[in-house]
């Protein structure tokens, strides 16, 4: 089973497994309907498509990356000894 691109944007409740927060607004939303044996991705695309711009999205995903080390910096590993 394939996990939808759609959860990088979504946190799921630590209190209602139901509920998803947008990672961008912190939106409260439902990931499915109250006793459904599936998660329906329609509502949390539609909420990304129409709350939230392309370059939005993008400057999120970048943020959400750890940054490489410039050049010539060093990350604190000692070899000299």
């Amino acid at each position: 089973m394939a996990t939808s691109i759609v959860w990088k944007y979504f946190t799921i409740s630590a209190v209602d497994s139901i509920r998803v927060s947008c990672n961008i607004c912190n939106t409260s939303l439902s990931k499915a309907r109250k006793g459904a044996a599936t998660y329906n991705m329609s509502n949390l695309r539609k909420h990304l498509e129409s709350k939230h711009e392309e370059e939005e999205l993008q400057r999120f995903e970048n943020e959400m990356q750890m940054p490489a080390a410039p050049a010539g910096i060093s990350i604190g590993i000692d070899n000299t000894n």
